[in-house]
């Protein structure tokens, strides 16, 4: 999700906005430009997708980030959750935020805000269970001024192009699930062939021989369908159509993320007492395998997400 501010601000913004966002960030040799994805809330988590397809306009609630717009410019206030992935790093955000005076938070704005900005103030990362290396915090912004050309989508496109973010995304951690069910299975696979018990290492014993196979079953068959999803997605969004069926996205993470679960819970059973000490890199995995079942959207509420999308539009 790091790309998503500089990736959105190359397709959608104005020349003034490539010069100042894009271009520094294509050209950082170093890691010094970072990302992040300002969705969450103190009030709003997982119920912010489900926002986007609820026709209730206020069933949802205000949102506790507002933006209005003085002049030429627009004006920040409130306050992102700790749940926001690399924001104690970041060094701009890809915001969502509600309109002021708008009737819920599908009535918003999509806005590039570089976090250097006078008013912005970061929180302290939370001590987390698992993805640990992708630090998470909250963000305030007390009158925080932006351009009005950083401003990329309001209604009725902030809509619209809310929800085909949301499928990028989804594809995206869809990818990211399937990598960290490989890494789990190829460390057991490993484990499985050096570790002796019973006079011969377990990889010969028949029922983690069965483990070890139905692990790559479902790698397998995640990794097939998130790649057909993905390049079902991206090529609908860089074509601008906007008209991805948000169901295969969420799909394909929701069934990724259970995938991954499944696979590294496995592979951790292989490791046995080994795999619950941190010498061995398995507990990580597990721990960023657990984590994954709720970041990026809940799996429950992205599969009532799809549902709604399948009961709608299907054909």
């Amino acid at each position: 999700m790091d790309a998503i501010p500089f990736t959105v601000a190359a397709m959608f913004g104005s020349e003034r906005v490539r010069e100042e966002v894009v271009k520094p960030w294509l050209e950082d040799v170093e890691g010094r430009y970072i990302g992040c994805w300002g969705v969450t809330e103190p009030e709003h988590g997982s119920d912010y997708i489900l926002a986007f397809r609820d026709r209730d306009v206020e069933s949802f609630g205000r949102g506790n980030v507002v933006i209005e717009r003085d002049g030429d410019e627009w004006v920040i206030y409130g306050q992102k959750s700790a749940w926001v992935s690399a924001a104690p790093i970041c060094t701009h955000m890809g915001l969502h935020a509600q309109v002021k005076d708008g009737k819920s938070l599908r009535e918003g704005a999509f806005v590039i805000v570089p976090l250097n900005k006078l008013g912005v103030r970061k929180g302290e990362p939370v001590d987390m269970l698992g993805n640990r290396d992708c630090p998470q915090g909250p963000v305030f912004f007390d009158g925080v001024r932006v351009p009005e050309d950083y401003v990329i989508a309001l209604s009725p496109f902030y809509e619209v192009f809310s929800d085909q973010l949301l499928n990028i995304t989804s594809v995206n951690m869809g990818a990211f699930s399937v990598g960290l069910a490989r890494a789990a299975f190829e460390e057991a696979l490993n484990y499985a062939k050096t570790r002796v018990q019973g006079g011969r290492p377990i990889i010969e014993h028949k029922n983690i021989k069965l483990k070890i196979y139905e692990m790559f079953e479902k790698i397998v068959t995640a990794r097939h369908y998130v790649v057909k999803a993905m390049d079902y997605v991206y090529n609908k969004f860089f074509q601008l159509s906007f008209d991805a069926a948000p169901r295969y996205a969420r799909t394909a993470q929701i069934y990724a993320k259970k995938i991954a679960f499944e696979v590294v819970n496995d592979a951790l059973q292989i490791f046995g007492a080994y795999g619950l000490s941190s010498e061995f890199i398995i507990e990580k995995l597990f721990r960023d395998a657990r984590a994954l079942l709720i970041e990026d959207g809940t799996v429950e509420a992205l599969s009532l997400d799809a549902a709604d999308d399948v009961i709608q539009n299907y054909k």
